[in-house]
């Protein structure tokens, strides 16, 4: 029997286009049968219908130097920010706690004393293996001690920004670097530049603290935050 029925008429060309007669309609998809993989896609070459096979688990889709689609495993993300602490304080004292190791650190610390102190910054509640060199006012200050960082040269209740970038491997040299800024009480006071490097061969470092500068701890009322990337 003809394909169109009643030894009459012919098959058509594969169209499945429902405005032609005998044409068949249109395909549903969840009632044709195909012989694909799981999963796969179909695509125009531009001659002839392909299938593209499911990708691995994360692959992206996009268009191959042959202007068709393909899958790719896209490269490792860069470093993320993590961040490890955000501590607000009033007059107590000023320390991230434990944080999480990491390889790099980021560190910004606002905070003003509440009585008139020399500031510091220490690692793991540690006083000692710190080789520091300090700038007041791009002045070279000969009190860039051994026991801690030093912050700030003299004795002020000033608030005062810091930032600091901190290399930090889980064995051997850590670097550091920080700059910042002494704000002088009233609004005519000129800002006091602050800056300075080192590097300790402590132990990896998963605490920072705000510290009275010669050792002890230190009532401030500031802020602590810290981000970390591997």
């Amino acid at each position: 029997m003809g394909f169109g029925g009643g030894n009459t008429g012919s098959l058509p060309d594969h169209d499945h286009d429902p405005a032609v007669s005998n044409d068949g309609g249109t395909l549903n998809a969840n009632a044709t049968s195909f012989n694909l993989s799981s999963g796969s896609l179909l695509y125009s070459d531009g001659s002839n219908v392909q299938e593209l096979g499911i990708g691995s688990s994360n692959d992206e889709l996009r268009v191959s130097a042959g202007s068709i689609p393909e899958w790719y495993t896209p490269s490792a993300a860069a470093s993320t920010w993590t961040q490890l602490c955000d501590v607000s304080v009033t007059n107590s004292s000023l320390s991230s706690g434990v944080i999480t190791a990491m390889s790099q650190l980021d560190v910004w610390i606002k905070a003003a004393n509440t009585s008139a102190q020399n500031t510091a910054i220490t690692f793991n509640a540690t006083n000692s293996s710190y080789n520091n060199n300090q700038w007041i006012d791009s002045t070279l200050s000969t009190a860039a001690g051994t026991s801690e960082i030093p912050i700030y040269g003299s004795n002020t209740t000033d608030e005062s920004f810091i930032h600091m970038s901190i290399f930090n491997p889980s064995s051997g040299v850590i670097g550091y670097t920080w700059s910042g800024t002494n704000f002088g009480t009233g609004s005519g006071s000129t800002p006091i530049s602050l800056a300075g490097n080192g590097y300790s061969y402590g132990s990896q470092v998963t605490r920072i603290d705000r510290t009275l500068y010669g050792g002890g701890s230190q009532n401030v009322t500031g802020r602590m935050v810290i981000f970390g990337a591997n």
